[in-house]
């Protein structure tokens, strides 16, 4: 599913960044310790950005997934 999920980043349009992100999270419920996905993941945050609301809600999902990422790296 990490093909996938490259694919739709490699098209690199804001919808194709949002189903990578959806495909990714279902990567990393199933297997947390996916170093890889969580990359992809931070890649796909950093590209929608831009077009979230940036509340606290926002940014404690990226605090949430920085700090997991820490413990696997």
């Amino acid at each position: 599913m990490i093909k996938k999920a490259l694919f739709n980043i490699s098209k690199d349009t804001f919808n194709n960044y949002v189903i990578a992100q959806e495909k990714l999270i279902r990567i990393i419920e199933k297997a947390p310790n996916s170093s890889g996905a969580y990359a992809l993941l931070c890649l796909t945050y950093h590209e929608l950005w831009p077009y979230t609301k940036q509340s606290a809600n926002e940014i404690s999902v990226i605090s949430a997934v920085q700090q997991r990422v820490s413990i696997i790296d």
